[in-house]
């Protein structure tokens, strides 16, 4: 199972790099990993953001709406930020 859900984040960072595209994700344990493995092999990463659960929507709104105004997409290249910030 695990392998298989590996194999689809593994995809959907792929499909993000290829559209320029920042993920925001809840899974940490999965997701740190790969870009990890992305970032290590020089691959394209256009970032990643990871949102505890426990932060609420309204905190991970705030957090994101600081972030999205206050930088541009070439500041989230292979980089991975954990919210909150």
């Amino acid at each position: 199972m695990w392998d298989y859900v590996r194999s689809r984040m593994r995809d959907v960072l792929e499909w993000a790099a290829q559209h320029s595209r920042i993920i925001l994700t809840h899974d940490k344990k999965t997701m740190i990993a790969i870009a990890a493995q992305r970032i290590q092999k020089n691959l394209k990463m256009p970032g990643l953001i990871i949102a505890r659960k426990a932060l609420g929507i309204r905190a991970t709104i705030g957090d994101l709406a600081i972030l999205v105004n206050c930088g541009v997409l070439e500041d989230f290249n292979q980089q991975v930020i954990q919210l909150p910030l």
